[in-house]
Protein backbone atom coordinates (compact mmCIF):
# COMPACT_ATOMS: atom_id res chain seq x y z
CA UNK A 1 0.00 0.00 0.00
CA UNK A 2 1.58 3.46 -0.71
CA UNK A 3 2.55 5.59 2.26
CA UNK A 4 -0.34 8.68 1.10
CA UNK A 5 -2.87 5.96 1.30
CA UNK A 6 -1.59 4.15 4.48
CA UNK A 7 -2.07 7.64 6.03
CA UNK A 8 -5.29 8.48 4.57
CA UNK A 9 -6.62 5.45 6.25
CA UNK A 10 -6.22 7.19 9.71
CA UNK A 11 -3.95 4.68 10.86
CA UNK A 12 -2.61 5.56 13.78
CA UNK A 13 0.89 7.25 13.53
CA UNK A 14 3.80 5.13 15.13
CA UNK A 15 7.86 4.60 14.89
CA UNK A 16 8.79 1.46 15.80
CA UNK A 17 12.37 0.15 17.47
CA UNK A 18 13.54 -1.69 14.38
CA UNK A 19 12.53 1.53 12.00
CA UNK A 20 14.47 4.39 14.91
CA UNK A 21 17.56 2.28 14.86
CA UNK A 22 17.46 2.15 10.70
CA UNK A 23 16.73 5.71 11.01
CA UNK A 24 19.75 6.04 13.63
CA UNK A 25 22.15 3.86 11.24
CA UNK A 26 21.44 6.69 8.31
CA UNK A 27 22.47 9.43 10.29
CA UNK A 28 25.98 7.62 11.36
CA UNK A 29 26.08 6.57 7.88
CA UNK A 30 25.73 9.92 6.53
CA UNK A 31 28.36 11.59 9.02
CA UNK A 32 30.83 9.05 7.67
CA UNK A 33 29.79 10.29 4.29
CA UNK A 34 31.02 13.77 5.81
CA UNK A 35 33.65 12.54 7.07
CA UNK A 36 34.97 10.70 4.01
CA UNK A 37 34.18 13.25 1.73
CA UNK A 38 36.38 15.65 3.69
CA UNK A 39 39.25 13.49 4.22
CA UNK A 40 39.45 11.94 0.16
CA UNK A 41 39.39 16.00 -1.18
CA UNK A 42 43.37 15.65 -0.42
CA UNK A 43 43.38 12.84 -2.81
CA UNK A 44 41.14 13.67 -5.76
CA UNK A 45 41.68 16.96 -7.88
CA UNK A 46 38.08 19.05 -7.80
CA UNK A 47 36.46 20.87 -5.75
CA UNK A 48 34.12 19.02 -3.32
CA UNK A 49 32.48 22.36 -1.55
CA UNK A 50 28.67 21.61 -2.81
CA UNK A 51 29.26 17.99 -2.08
CA UNK A 52 30.04 18.51 1.28
CA UNK A 53 27.25 21.25 1.27
CA UNK A 54 24.85 18.72 0.72
CA UNK A 55 25.39 15.82 2.87
CA UNK A 56 25.26 18.45 5.55
CA UNK A 57 22.00 19.56 4.95
CA UNK A 58 20.89 16.05 4.14
CA UNK A 59 22.22 14.90 7.43
CA UNK A 60 20.11 17.91 9.36
CA UNK A 61 17.20 16.73 7.47
CA UNK A 62 17.93 12.60 8.51
CA UNK A 63 18.98 13.84 12.42
CA UNK A 64 15.44 16.12 12.51
CA UNK A 65 13.44 13.16 11.22
CA UNK A 66 15.32 10.38 13.82
CA UNK A 67 13.96 12.83 16.52
CA UNK A 68 10.86 13.33 15.42
CA UNK A 69 10.26 9.23 15.25
CA UNK A 70 11.64 9.21 18.69
CA UNK A 71 8.64 11.42 20.20
CA UNK A 72 6.31 9.13 17.93
CA UNK A 73 8.31 5.81 19.57
CA UNK A 74 7.79 7.25 22.99
CA UNK A 75 4.03 8.09 22.15
CA UNK A 76 4.23 11.44 23.16
CA UNK A 77 1.21 13.26 23.33
CA UNK A 78 0.41 15.45 19.93
CA UNK A 79 -2.44 18.21 18.51
CA UNK A 80 -4.87 16.83 16.15
CA UNK A 81 -2.78 16.28 12.31
CA UNK A 82 -3.32 19.19 10.14
CA UNK A 83 -4.77 17.06 7.24
CA UNK A 84 -4.98 13.36 6.09
CA UNK A 85 -1.37 12.41 5.02
CA UNK A 86 1.73 11.92 7.10
CA UNK A 87 3.60 14.80 9.48
CA UNK A 88 6.80 15.85 8.44
CA UNK A 89 9.25 16.24 11.21
CA UNK A 90 8.81 19.81 11.74
CA UNK A 91 5.18 19.23 12.25
CA UNK A 92 5.67 16.61 14.82
CA UNK A 93 7.51 18.95 16.91
CA UNK A 94 4.81 21.73 16.54
CA UNK A 95 1.93 19.36 16.73
CA UNK A 96 3.87 18.28 20.04
CA UNK A 97 4.50 21.73 21.21
CA UNK A 98 0.83 22.54 20.98
CA UNK A 99 0.04 19.67 23.24
CA UNK A 100 2.44 20.53 25.41
CA UNK A 101 0.76 24.22 25.83
CA UNK A 102 -2.66 22.75 26.69
CA UNK A 103 -1.40 20.51 29.04
CA UNK A 104 0.43 17.45 28.09
CA UNK A 105 3.41 15.87 29.20
CA UNK A 106 6.95 17.45 27.80
CA UNK A 107 8.36 14.78 26.16
CA UNK A 108 12.25 14.98 25.14
CA UNK A 109 13.21 13.98 21.60
CA UNK A 110 16.18 11.32 21.45
CA UNK A 111 19.40 12.49 19.89
CA UNK A 112 20.89 10.24 17.22
CA UNK A 113 23.83 8.43 17.94
CA UNK A 114 26.07 10.71 15.76
CA UNK A 115 25.63 12.92 17.48
CA UNK A 116 27.98 11.69 20.19
CA UNK A 117 30.79 12.52 17.62
CA UNK A 118 29.77 16.47 17.83
CA UNK A 119 29.52 16.47 21.53
CA UNK A 120 33.54 15.25 21.08
CA UNK A 121 34.88 17.76 19.25
CA UNK A 122 33.18 20.29 20.44
CA UNK A 123 34.22 19.68 24.14
CA UNK A 124 36.80 22.08 24.80
CA UNK A 125 38.23 24.23 27.24
CA UNK A 126 36.17 27.49 26.62
CA UNK A 127 37.99 30.67 25.76
CA UNK A 128 38.30 33.61 28.11
CA UNK A 129 36.85 36.06 26.33
CA UNK A 130 34.50 37.75 29.03
CA UNK A 131 31.47 36.60 26.51
CA UNK A 132 29.73 34.64 29.05
CA UNK A 133 29.98 37.08 31.99
CA UNK A 134 26.60 37.91 32.76
CA UNK A 135 27.08 41.38 34.43
CA UNK A 136 27.05 44.39 31.84
CA UNK A 137 30.45 46.09 30.68
CA UNK A 138 31.17 49.35 32.86
CA UNK A 139 31.80 52.28 31.29
CA UNK A 140 35.25 54.18 30.50
CA UNK A 141 36.19 55.92 33.26
CA UNK A 142 37.44 58.65 31.43
CA UNK A 143 35.70 62.35 30.14
CA UNK A 144 35.63 64.95 27.58
CA UNK A 145 37.02 68.33 28.10
CA UNK A 146 33.81 69.52 29.41
CA UNK A 147 33.67 66.71 31.93
CA UNK A 148 30.97 64.53 29.89
CA UNK A 149 31.80 60.86 30.33
CA UNK A 150 32.67 58.76 27.14
CA UNK A 151 29.98 56.29 27.64
CA UNK A 152 31.88 53.61 25.87
CA UNK A 153 32.77 49.79 27.47
CA UNK A 154 35.76 49.07 28.95
CA UNK A 155 38.08 46.23 27.36
CA UNK A 156 37.90 42.66 29.22
CA UNK A 157 41.36 41.65 30.29
CA UNK A 158 40.48 38.22 31.45
CA UNK A 159 40.05 36.19 34.36
CA UNK A 160 36.56 38.00 34.76
CA UNK A 161 37.98 41.88 35.31
CA UNK A 162 37.81 44.56 33.16
CA UNK A 163 39.95 48.14 32.80
CA UNK A 164 39.04 50.72 33.56
CA UNK A 165 39.08 52.70 30.33
CA UNK A 166 37.74 51.95 26.71
CA UNK A 167 40.38 50.68 23.72
CA UNK A 168 41.30 54.09 23.56
CA UNK A 169 41.87 55.67 26.49
CA UNK A 170 43.69 52.51 28.15
CA UNK A 171 46.98 53.60 30.01
CA UNK A 172 50.18 52.19 29.63
CA UNK A 173 49.53 48.79 31.75
CA UNK A 174 45.87 48.28 30.77
CA UNK A 175 47.03 47.78 26.94
CA UNK A 176 49.73 45.72 28.02
CA UNK A 177 47.41 43.08 29.75
CA UNK A 178 44.86 43.60 27.14
CA UNK A 179 47.44 42.70 23.92
CA UNK A 180 49.09 39.84 26.63
CA UNK A 181 45.01 38.21 27.28
CA UNK A 182 44.41 39.12 23.33
CA UNK A 183 47.65 37.01 22.65
CA UNK A 184 46.95 34.00 24.89
CA UNK A 185 43.28 33.74 23.81
CA UNK A 186 43.74 33.85 20.25
CA UNK A 187 46.81 31.10 20.89
CA UNK A 188 44.32 28.82 22.83
CA UNK A 189 42.13 29.48 19.81
CA UNK A 190 44.41 28.20 17.31
CA UNK A 191 45.34 25.02 19.34
CA UNK A 192 42.03 24.09 20.11
CA UNK A 193 40.85 24.28 16.20
CA UNK A 194 43.90 22.46 15.66
CA UNK A 195 42.92 19.69 18.13
CA UNK A 196 39.45 19.94 16.16
CA UNK A 197 40.84 19.12 13.64
CA UNK A 198 42.87 16.34 14.69
CA UNK A 199 39.90 14.34 16.18
CA UNK A 200 38.07 14.94 12.42
CA UNK A 201 41.02 13.28 10.77
CA UNK A 202 41.38 10.62 13.13
CA UNK A 203 37.63 9.80 12.69
CA UNK A 204 38.15 9.83 9.31
CA UNK A 205 40.65 7.91 8.98
CA UNK A 206 38.97 5.05 10.94
CA UNK A 207 35.81 5.29 9.02
CA UNK A 208 38.18 5.01 5.80
CA UNK A 209 39.31 1.52 7.21
CA UNK A 210 36.11 0.20 8.11
CA UNK A 211 35.03 1.03 5.08
CA UNK A 212 37.48 -0.26 2.97
CA UNK A 213 37.66 -3.62 5.27
CA UNK A 214 33.52 -3.86 4.08
CA UNK A 215 34.60 -3.21 0.23
CA UNK A 216 37.14 -6.13 0.40
CA UNK A 217 35.62 -8.80 2.99
CA UNK A 218 32.16 -8.39 3.23
CA UNK A 219 29.32 -10.02 1.18
CA UNK A 220 27.87 -6.61 -0.16
CA UNK A 221 24.44 -5.87 -1.71
CA UNK A 222 25.66 -4.65 -4.60
CA UNK A 223 28.97 -6.45 -6.53
CA UNK A 224 31.44 -3.67 -6.22
CA UNK A 225 33.92 -5.95 -7.69
CA UNK A 226 32.21 -6.31 -11.07
CA UNK A 227 31.20 -2.52 -11.42
CA UNK A 228 34.78 -1.92 -11.57
CA UNK A 229 35.28 -4.16 -14.21
CA UNK A 230 33.00 -2.61 -16.74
Amino acid sequence: MPVSDLAATGVEEFATPDGLEVLDQLCLTLLECLLITGDVQREVGLNLDELISGLGAIQHTARSAFRAASLLNQRAEMEAAWGDYLSRPKAVFARHHAAVRSGARKVRPREPAAALFDAVIDTAVPIDDGADLKASKPSCTSTTKVGRAYGNSTVYLGSGEFAQHCYSHLTTVERRRFESHRREAAALEDHLLEERAEQIARAAGLVRLEWQRKRQTDQAWLDTHTAWQH
